[in-house]
């Protein structure tokens, strides 16, 4: 039923960006979507903004669209803005993993993004994308040097366990 829902979310998608056309008066978080990618393209960041947070009401559960926000809003209100306004949702809406992703993924800091993904995996183990971040936090750990052993064996655990969600959908269903 999930992957199901996500293809029906994705082919309305794909229909709107094909016409290229700005909705209205958009009613489904496929047109807000669609409307803060076309607003962004068309260079009218102010529109986009407004159409994305029309989406985020949804309170969907799909990476790519927050990030996109996120990418947005440190573009053109600066990292600091950005990191509040994505912590402010998070705090209105405490129970989203991608927005807790996304917001762990705009820390300055490895150690605290690491200590954070940490957390979203034990919070909820079947939330691939968590992996994904954490092998990658690890692997920029790695290279800055120490602790190769200990580190090495926690990034393969991180690839381990997002192979196996992966066989059920739970990392590309998030995408």
């Amino acid at each position: 039923a999930q992957a199901q829902g996500f293809a029906d979310i994705q082919a309305a998608f794909a229909q709107l960006q094909q016409s290229q056309t700005i909705v209205e008066n958009p009613t489904t978080p496929q047109e807000f979507y669609s409307n803060a990618r076309l607003y962004q393209i068309k260079g009218n960041t102010a529109e986009a903004v407004t159409a994305y947070e029309g989406y985020l009401q949804f309170n969907l559960e799909y990476i790519d669209p927050v990030q996109d926000y996120a990418d947005l809003l440190k573009a053109t209100e600066g990292i600091s803005r950005a990191r509040e306004i994505v912590s402010q949702r998070l705090s209105e809406n405490p129970g989203s993993l991608v927005t807790d992703f996304v917001a762990t993924a705009m820390l300055d800091s490895v150690d605290d993004r690491l200590s954070r993904y940490e957390a979203l995996t034990s919070r909820a183990p079947e939330f691939g994308p968590a992996y994904l971040g954490l092998a990658q936090n690890i692997e920029v750990k790695l290279s800055e040097g120490g602790g190769f052993r200990a580190l090495n064996e926690q990034l393969f655990g991180a690839y381990d366990k997002l192979r196996e969600l992966e066989t059920q959908q739970n990392f590309s269903r998030y995408y």
